[in-house]
């Protein structure tokens, strides 16, 4: 009987490692763009995003699962190999008082699956003084075309993008458009509407499969939010994020004249 022997060179058991690994993660990695931002004149808080992974792989009927919404305190996106108990561990930090880049190391350091490469995450709050403050992170090991854009009250995050001009087209939009909150999110996500922006839609051709955008004022709680739209599903070769716009566009419609916009 032939015997094989099996020699593992070090950065060969790496790669074996890294794979197994990820095989190992909840098996729910997309190609996500998302922003989520707040405004320190009202202190909003919001997220607006899109994947080209159907909402039925996650298990979900929530949109926006993949934000964490903390009305007048900050606001949370955890996206790539998405774990929801690294979602809520990072929702605690926030409770406890912990700063985005607080939140950020301590999720490094106590990944549920100790794989904090293969994670990106955005977070935006207020401090004591009402400023607002923002970190990022996107795992070397995130897909191919990924990365992220910072403000003093915004990140933007990508990954398995077309190409990086996703996320800059983001922040032109979000940064070049006057209103609320809700509109500069709204400018944001159509600032990645076309086709193949993640990737994996490029022969669909549409940009993503699903959508949401969520903003919430400091006296919401985490089930009411002041804005709160969605696109859980559409037909073969129709964009999310142009139905997303139909359903803010209706939605402003039935707000006009019931508030006043603060510019960012």
């Amino acid at each position: 009987m032939t015997k094989i022997q099996v020699v593992f060179e070090p950065m060969k058991f790496r790669f074996i490692f890294s794979v197994l690994s990820l095989l190992s993660v909840s098996l729910t990695a997309q190609g996500t763009f998302s922003i989520v931002a707040v405004d320190p004149v009202t202190r909003e808080v919001g997220a607006a995003g899109a994947t080209c992974s159907p909402l039925s792989a996650f298990q979900r009927t929530e949109t926006d699962f993949l934000s964490r919404l903390h009305p007048g305190k900050g606001v949370i996106v955890s996206q790539a190999f998405y774990h929801e108990v690294n979602q809520q561990n990072a929702s605690k930090k926030m409770d406890e008082g912990m700063s985005p880049e607080q939140i950020i190391r301590w999720l490094k350091a106590n990944d549920v699956d100790q794989f904090p490469s293969a994670r990106q995450y955005g977070i935006v709050d207020f401090d004591a003084a009402n400023h607002p403050r923002s970190a990022a992170f996107t795992g070397e090991d995130v897909f191919i075309a990924d990365g992220h854009r910072t403000g003093n009250h915004y990140v933007i995050l990508g990954n398995s993008l077309l190409h990086e001009a996703v996320l800059d087209n983001m922040e032109d939009s979000f940064n070049g458009t006057q209103g609320s909150l809700a509109d500069k999110l709204m400018a944001a996500i159509q600032g990645a509407n076309f086709a193949g922006a993640d990737r994996r839609c490029s022969s669909k051709g549409v940009s993503s499969l699903f959508s949401f955008l969520v903003v919430a004022r400091p006296d919401d709680t985490e089930e009411n939010y002041y804005v709160d739209l969605g696109v859980a599903s559409v037909p073969a070769g129709v964009d999310p994020i142009n139905e997303l716009q139909a359903q803010f566009d209706k939605w402003k419609a039935s707000i006009s004249g019931k508030q006043v916009h603060q510019d960012l």
